[in-house]
C-alpha cells in the first residue's frame, strides 16, 4: 500500500482572513469611534446595524433602534419627503440624496438632523442596503434660528423709523432699504444698485453730485462715518428734497470693512422753518418801518391841524388807538391773510351793539393779505369812528351798510367796496380837508393804488373805494 500526501500552501489564505478581520475590526472600530451617526438599513427602511452616536443622538439603545425603521423616529411632518428620496434611491433613480429633518426622542424632545444618505449595490445593481450618515444639527439650527429672528426683527425696526435707511456691501452695491427709502426718493430703488437711493444728487448749494462722490460713496472710500453734510435729492418727478445722511462703515470681527449703512433724514421741514423764520424777519423790520412811518404821520398831522397840545393829545391817542385796533385784529390771525367780513365785523359790530339790524353787510368771500388788511382796516376804522360821532351811529335810527364786490374790467380787476350812511344828522361837506380824509386818501389811495371817492350827502356819508384785487387780496 502506497500513501500519497499532498501539501498544499495556504499561508495566503491565512493571511487574507486575518487581513479581512482587522479590516472589519478596524472598520467596527472606527464605525463606533464617529462622531456622527451611522446606520445601515434594508430596503422597507429597517435598521441593520447603527453606532453608538446615533443611539445617543436619537436617546435610545441599539436594540431599541434594531426593532425600528428610519421612518418611526422621525417627526411625522418629515416623513413624506425622507420616503419619496428613499423609494427613488431604492429603484435606483437616485445614487444618493441630502436631507434635513427632525426626529422625536423618548423624552418628547426634537433634534434636527442632517441625513446623507447614500446605497450599496450588488454587481447587477441591486439595492442592497442603505448607509446612512447622520449628523446632529440642533444647535446649529436654532442658532440660525435666532440668527435669522434677529434679521427680521432688525428687518422689522429698520422698516418702522420714519427715517430712511438703507445698506451696502463693501463695494458700495445696496443690499436693503426701507420704505422711507422710497418715500424719500420717489422711486423703488434696486438691490445691487451702487450707493444711493436717490435717483439725482445735488450739493445743499445745488451742485450737481455724482453718486460715486456721494457721502456713503466717501465713508466706504475712506471707511469713516460722514456727519453734518447737507445734500439734495431729486426725485424723477422733479420735486427737491433736503436731506442729512449718516453713512457709517460696518467691519466684520477682525475689523474687515463688509459694508456701511446709511440714514437720509428728511430735513424739508426745517428748511421751511428757516426760510419762513427768515420771510417773517424781514417782514417784520419791513411792518416795523412802516408802523413808525405811519407813527410820524399821524404825529406830523395832527400837530398841523390841532388848537393846542391838549387837543394834539387828545386827537394823537385816538389815532393810535385806531392803529393798535388794526394790528389787534391781524394779531388775532397771526398776521396771515383775513377775511375781508370778518374785519369788517369785528370793526363796526361794537359799534351798534344796541342793535345789530343798524349796520349791515354784503358781499363774496375775498381774502385780504396782511398788508391790504392793515390798511383797509384803518381806513375802516376811521370811516367807523366819524360815524359814531357825526354820523349815522350817533343817534337813534341812524343805520349803515358796507358791500362789496369784484369788477372786471379789460385791463385789472377791481374791488368796489360801497359805505353807505342814512338816517343819521344832516350832512355837510367840511370846508377844509381833515386828518381823517387824509388817512383814509393814504390808506386807499397811496397804500393800495386804489381810488377814492367820498360823497357828503344831505342823508349821510358816501364813500366809495375801489382797489385793485393784485394789490389786496384773494378771492373765493
Amino acid at each position: 500500500m502506497n500513501t500519497r500526501c499532498f501539501t498544499m500552501d495556504v499561508t495566503h489564505l491565512h493571511e487574507s482572513e486575518r487581513a479581512r478581520r482587522e479590516s472589519e475590526e478596524r472598520l467596527a472600530a472606527t464605525y463606533e469611534a464617529a462622531t456622527v451617526g451611522i446606520a445601515e438599513s434594508d430596503e422597507t427602511g429597517r435598521l441593520l446595524r447603527v453606532n453608538d452616536a446615533l443611539c445617543k443622538m436619537l436617546g435610545r439603545s441599539r436594540e431599541q433602534l434594531l426593532e425600528m425603521t428610519f421612518f418611526e423616529y422621525t417627526l411625522e411632518e418629515d416623513r413624506d419627503e425622507d420616503a419619496l428620496f428613499f423609494a427613488r434611491q431604492v429603484r435606483g433613480e437616485l445614487d444618493s440624496y441630502w436631507i434635513r429633518k427632525r426626529a422625536r426622542k423618548p423624552d418628547g424632545a426634537i433634534v434636527y438632523l442632517d441625513v446623507n444618505a447614500s446605497a450599496v449595490r450588488d454587481d447587477e445593481g441591486r439595492f442592497r442596503y442603505g448607509v446612512r450618515v447622520i449628523q446632529d444639527v440642533t444647535e446649529a439650527k436654532l442658532m440660525e434660528d435666532r440668527i435669522r429672528e434677529s434679521e427680521l426683527h432688525m428687518r422689522d425696526l429698520l422698516e418702522a423709523l420714519p427715517a430712511a435707511v438703507y445698506t451696502t456691501d463693501a463695494s458700495g452695491r445696496i443690499t436693503f432699504f426701507n420704505q422711507a427709502c422710497i418715500d424719500l426718493a420717489g422711486r423703488t430703488p434696486q438691490i445691487g444698485d451702487e450707493w444711493c437711493v436717490t435717483w439725482r444728487l445735488y450739493t445743499a448749494d445745488g451742485v450737481p453730485l455724482p453718486h460715486d462722490q456721494c457721502p456713503m460713496a466717501v465713508a466706504l472710500r475712506e471707511d469713516r462715518a460722514i456727519r453734518g453734510v447737507e445734500a439734495v435729492a431729486e426725485r424723477p418727478d422733479g420735486t427737491l428734497v433736503p436731506f442729512l445722511p449718516y453713512p457709517t462703515p460696518l467691519h466684520d470681527a477682525n475689523g474687515k470693512l463688509v459694508g456701511a449703512i446709511n440714514m437720509l433724514v428728511d430735513i424739508t421741514d426745517r428748511k421751511q422753518a428757516e426760510n419762513r423764520q427768515k420771510t417773517l424777519i424781514d417782514e417784520l423790520n419791513h411792518r416795523v418801518k412802516n408802523t413808525l412811518a405811519t407813527v410820524q404821520s399821524l404825529a406830523m398831522q395832527t400837530a398841523r391841524h390841532s388848537n393846542s397840545l391838549q387837543d394834539f393829545a387828545r386827537r394823537y391817542e385816538k389815532r393810535l388807538l385806531g392803529l393798535a385796533r388794526a394790528h389787534d385784529l391781524l394779531t388775532k390771525r397771526h398776521w396771515g391773510d383775513a377775511p375781508l367780513e370778518f374785519l369788517a365785523r369785528e370793526i363796526l359790530s361794537p359799534m351798534s351793539s344796541d342793535s345789530a339790524d343798524r349796520v349791515t353787510f354784503q358781499g363774496p368771500t375775498i381774502t385780504l393779505n396782511p398788508r391790504a388788511a392793515l390798511s383797509l382796516t384803518m381806513a375802516l376804522n376811521e370811516l367807523a369812528t366819524n360815524a359814531t360821532k357825526y354820523g349815522a351811529l350817533s343817534c337813534d335810527g341812524g343805520q349803515l351798510s358796507l358791500s362789496w364786490q369784484i369788477r372786471v374790467t379789460e385791463n385789472r380787476t377791481m374791488v368796489d367796496l360801497t359805505w353807505h350812511e342814512r338816517g343819521g344828522p344832516p350832512v355837510k361837506a367840511p370846508t377844509r380837508r381833515g386828518f381823517g380824509t387824509r388817512l383814509i386818501e393814504r390808506c386807499i389811495e397811496r397804500d393800495l393804488s386804489g381810488e377814492l371817492d367820498l360823497v357828503f350827502e344831505g342823508d349821510g356819508l358816501f364813500c366809495r373805494m375801489s382797489i385793485p384785487i393784485g394789490e389786496m387780496a384773494l378771492h373765493g
